[in-house]
């Protein structure tokens, strides 16, 4: 009853807030539905399907030049979910996030939230000692996806959703979330911010080019790890980048990194190199909002141990930028388990 009470109080407000219908704002109602899979490959069987909805409410920016160029303008917004998962080993999902939506090429968009989700059955020793997955009754959710707008009010979107408590409580193995949606746009005040879908930008593109070398030392969780305490981690990325507009790359770059934590896992194993050199192929994607950069990579880690993790990795690190250089903090994930936690310096060179 706590839980629906509070649920009750974050719908109330998501959804209130967007009548109030200002110039350039939304109110989407998605009906949606996903497989959920336990952030672990060898517990496949607990992977359930699921369906529920979810209400969104909107406020699109002025946005800064370039974005004025393009006739298109990221929107900020929250989000409050719903989704019943029957016979699912915490219980059904609640949602409230918060986060960004902006403009990828002609229909397309992509989007990030970030907030928190609660189940209704979560970990309990004595009533469901098989749920390992989520601990506390609150555990972070975090969405990432794409939507297509079909017309102004319709649209579709698929997300990869992910819940855990970073940690801060155990058990924490956390939930995965493959999720498709059919969206309608309640309420759709586009105002003079508005872009019918598929418009095409108004400025050229495709005339920028860039390498963006990256440095970076990071903290390896101690969840992988039988032991309390923190590893380090040292980076070094570079980056090719191909603008396709002023606010928007997209390319593809190579990861080098060490991972100390491997030089107290790998010798359980009797390996012979216990501390290997990690290299990683990725596809990487950049959204600018003036000096502020918000950089997602998906990759594959053609050079490692057999011992240890997932061959997929994936990173997602926000920058601000001083000329060239710039600075920031991200987060490297194996098949959406984060590994460590990183902070960087790089430095963009134009080609």
């Amino acid at each position: 009853m706590r839980t629906v009470r509070w649920m009750a109080v974050v719908v109330a407000l998501a959804t209130g807030t967007g009548v109030l219908n200002a110039q350039g704002t939304r109110l989407d109602v998605t009906a949606t539905g996903g497989y959920m899979m336990p952030n672990n490959f060898n517990m496949a069987e607990y992977n359930r399907w699921g369906a529920g909805v979810e209400v969104s409410w909107w406020q699109r920016t002025s946005g800064s030049e370039p974005w004025k160029a393009l006739r298109r303008y990221p929107s900020f917004g929250v989000a409050a979910s719903f989704l019943y998962i029957p016979e699912g080993t915490a219980g059904h999902r609640f949602g409230l996030a918060a986060g960004l939506r902006a403009p990828m090429w002609r229909r397309m968009e992509y989007y990030l939230m970030l907030g928190l989700s609660t189940y209704t059955k979560p970990y309990c020793l004595t009533h469901d000692p098989e749920n390992i997955f989520i601990g506390p009754w609150v555990s972070c959710l975090i969405d990432i996806g794409l939507q297509c707008n079909i017309t102004r009010r319709l649209s579709m979107k698929v997300s990869l959703v992910h819940t855990s408590n970073g940690n801060l409580y155990r058990p924490n193995k956390g939930l995965n979330y493959l999720q498709g949606g059919l969206t309608y746009a309640v309420v759709a005040d586009e105002g003079s911010a508005g872009a019918e879908p598929g418009r095409r930008p108004a400025v050229a593109v495709g005339t920028r080019n860039e390498v963006a070398v990256t440095a970076s030392h990071g903290l390896v969780m101690s969840r992988h790890l039988m032991q309390d305490g923190y590893y380090p981690c040292y980076d070094l990325s570079a980056a090719f980048l191909h603008y396709v507009s002023p606010v928007l790359a997209v390319g593809g770059g190579v990861d080098l990194w060490y991972n100390f934590s491997h030089t107290w896992q790998l010798p359980r194993y009797k390996d012979r190199y216990p501390l290997p050199l990690y290299a990683g192929l990725q596809a990487v994607s950049e959204a600018f909002w003036g000096p502020v950069s918000l950089r997602v990579g998906v990759g594959f880690i053609p050079l490692t141990s057999s011992r240890v993790g997932m061959r997929l990795y994936e990173r997602v690190g926000a920058y601000y930028s001083l000329g060239h250089t710039y600075f920031g903090v991200g987060l490297n994930a194996r098949a959406g388990m984060i590994e460590f936690v990183e902070w960087s310096v790089g430095y963009r060179i134009p080609v």
